[in-house]
């Protein structure tokens, strides 16, 4: 991702989708991949839509404060994670 705007703010939400799938099926993340999360919240875009971002947001918050990390393997948290996931797809059809 790029601070230019070279890319739309559609293409990076597109590409932030995929990483925050990737990090809720293998429940967890590392520095690089937060920072890369992170950078996409702090870019202008010129074709800004808040709405994506904040739904994109939610379902990052709810991954970082509704996981149980310490016993990823519960019920609970495939059900959390399996919701998570569907989010991200409805973010990514209406996106498309």
């Amino acid at each position: 991702m790029d601070t230019t705007n070279e890319f739309t703010l559609k293409e990076d939400a597109l590409y932030i989708i995929d990483l925050l799938k990737l990090c809720i099926e293998k429940k967890g993340f590392n520095e690089d991949v937060r920072k890369e999360i992170n950078l996409f919240f702090e870019t202008d875009y010129e074709d800004c839509d808040p709405q994506i971002e904040k739904e994109i947001a939610s379902v990052y918050m709810l991954f970082l404060a509704k996981t149980n990390f310490k016993n990823v393997e519960t019920l609970e948290n495939k059900q959390h994670l399996q919701k998570l996931i569907e989010k991200l797809k409805l973010i990514e059809e209406n996106l498309i």
